[in-house]
Order: C-alpha cells, then structure tokens, then sequence
C-alpha cells in the first residue's frame, strides 16, 4: 500500500543555506521503503534573469548513503503583477530506499542562488 507524508517550511533571507524544512516518520508498521520524493523549491516573486533551482537531501538516523536530489523549481509571477492561476504538476523522482519502522528521517534544502522574496520548501515522501 502506497503512503506518503510531507513538510513544507519557509527559507526565508538564507535559502542558500540549508534549512530543515521538517521531520518525516516512518511509519511503525507497513512501510519497508521510500519509493519517491517529490522536493519543490518555490519562489514568490519572480524576477527577471532568475532562475529557481536548488536541492533537497535527506538525513536519516540510520540508514547509510548520500541522499542530495534536486527540487522542482516553482517561480511565481513577475513582480507585482497580477497572473492567472499556474498549476505545476508535482515532479515525483523515483528511489529505492530501504527504512526501519520509526526512522526519522530530516529534509534540509537550499537554493542555488538568492531569491527575491522568501522563498519556501516543501518534501513528499511517498512510501511503500
């Protein structure tokens, strides 16, 4: 059976930094691993000659490895400018991870660049 949990924070002024966006557990029954993530990075302003990339990784308490993917961008309108309703289709990369039940599992992500406004993070974990 497919589960997924997710967490979503600001990055405020230092997204160039690594910031937690959050803890996600693992389930104590049914799950045995993480099958996809589905990181997004967001930006509410966009600006011209600015592009919104960055990374998401993964930091377990006991599983072994190095988990660094990279998030969606998501800009969003120029300036103050009015704009019609965007729908981004969530960017799902698919993963192998084995986990224990109970696992804490901490998202950090950061940009590439610095972002006009405060930009956001958000972490799916899909699990199976």
């Amino acid at each position: 059976m497919l589960q997924c949990d997710r967490v979503y924070s600001a990055l405020n002024a230092t997204e160039t930094t690594e910031t937690k966006v959050g803890t996600i557990t693992i389930p104590p029954v049914g799950v045995r691993r993480i099958v996809g993530i589905c990181p997004q990075l967001m930006q509410p302003t966009s600006t011209a000659a600015e592009v919104v990339s960055g990374y998401v990784r993964l930091s377990f308490k006991t599983v072994s490895g190095l988990f660094k993917f990279p998030a969606q961008g998501v800009g969003g309108p120029a300036g103050t400018l009015a704009a019609n309703v965007h729908t981004i289709e969530p960017k799902i990369i698919p993963v192998d991870i084995p986990v224990p039940p109970n696992e804490a599992v901490d998202c950090y992500m950061a940009a590439d660049i610095a972002l006009t406004g405060t930009a956001s993070g958000a972490v799916a974990l899909l699990m199976e």
